[in-house]
């Protein structure tokens, strides 16, 4: 397997993770605006503003994100599958831009969201060996 096929993989499997924390923050947070306490809380307030409107707006947003999420890491599945085919050239630009977009977005991480970025980036711009090389260095080695 080449070298930009491996950076490509390590990127996948770790990005795979992101949509799993993405779902399981949103099922939590929506467990802590329905709880009873929180409710509670902010009907008692002095104010007449719904808190929980914005709590489900906050858990609708880390929904939207895991499905925004999901469907890019279908796609670097696939691009990881498809990278080595000469005519599919675009899936190494599909990492290129998405590993620059993984970087940007995960400052909001604290930069650990920004490390299967830094794997997609990898992945476009290492050169990867033909396979015709291999078997021409067995051969001039076997005579």
């Amino acid at each position: 397997m080449n070298s930009n096929k491996i950076m490509a993989l390590i990127g996948a499997i770790l990005y795979t993770f992101t949509p799993i924390v993405a779902l399981l923050s949103g099922f939590g947070l929506a467990a802590i605006f329905s709880s009873s306490d929180f409710q509670s809380y902010y009907t008692s307030s002095q104010d007449a503003v719904d808190g929980t409107t914005g709590a489900g707006v906050i858990s609708g947003f880390f929904f939207f994100v895991a499905i925004i999420t999901i469907a890019l890491c279908v796609l670097s599945w696939i691009a990881f599958t498809k990278m080595d085919t000469p005519k599919n050239k675009g899936w190494k630009i599909f990492l290129l831009v998405l590993g620059i977009l993984v970087c940007v977005f995960g400052i909001f991480t604290y930069g650990i969201g920004s490390i299967p970025g830094v794997f997609f980036i990898l992945a476009f711009s290492l050169k990867g060996k033909p396979k015709n090389n291999v078997a021409v260095s067995n051969n001039e080695e076997n005579n």
